[in-house]
């Protein structure tokens, strides 16, 4: 299997329905599904079960104690069984060309990390985290990527593809669980604590739903 798209859950009830409708209809299938609910009070629990029992895409439910989104993450990758992890917020809807994107730059590449721009609009009319405007993204080292990372825009972990094995040997989910402010930083700028080839798609690949419940708000 290609990929995993772990998926952190945390009362998402008003906005799982359209998550699950953009990972069914996606254009390629190389990929199974991890739902992490992470102590949810709402539905989120039960309708995580549902599409799992639903849907005819593999998908794992992890049902656990909330320890926030750091944990969640950790414990989505190391329950991942695909070559590459694509993560997405349940509050976010990925487009019907993501996967297939995403798996066409990898076959020609072999790259370890793929990044890839995401929209403010519904119909994926602008990029945001596009690279100076390039159409091709030429393999950087360390210092290169962090200075990218670290300057922001860049930085956010779902709009990265990386090799699972890359995510499972972060410390950084062990060593700052608590973490709710910078997280995808910490995650994004550890990734090249290793010299790994870095690919970039320059199509926006995901809706970033911006609402009071975001993820990123308020998870």
């Amino acid at each position: 299997m290609k990929f995993s798209i772990v998926i952190p859950v945390y009362n998402k009830q008003d906005f799982l329905g359209s998550c699950f409708a953009s990972l069914e209809a996606q254009t390629c299938h190389d990929f199974e599904v991890v739902l992490v609910d992470d102590g949810s009070t709402d539905k989120s629990s039960v309708m995580c079960d549902e599409f799992a029992k639903k849907s005819g895409l593999p998908v794992t439910v992890i049902h656990k104690q909330n320890e926030g989104l750091m944990c969640a993450r950790r414990d989505g990758i190391h329950a991942a069984k695909g070559e590459y992890i694509i993560h997405h917020d349940a509050d976010d809807d990925l487009r019907n060309i993501c996967v297939e994107s995403l798996a066409k730059r990898l076959s020609e590449t072999g790259a370890d990390v793929i990044w890839f721009c995401f929209s403010m609009q519904p119909d994926y009319s602008d990029r945001v985290g596009a690279v100076d405007a390039a159409d091709e993204f030429p393999t950087i080292g360390i210092r290169e990527a962090r200075m990218l990372i670290c300057k922001g825009g860049y930085n956010a972990i779902d709009t990265k593809v990386a090799r699972r094995e890359l995510l499972q040997a972060l410390e950084v989910y062990d060593l700052y669980p608590e973490v709710m402010i910078g997280e995808d930083l910490l995650q994004s700028a550890n990734l090249y604590s290793e010299s790994v080839t870095t690919e970039y798609v320059s199509d926006s690949l995901c809706f970033y739903n911006q609402n009071e419940q975001s993820s990123t708000r308020n998870y």
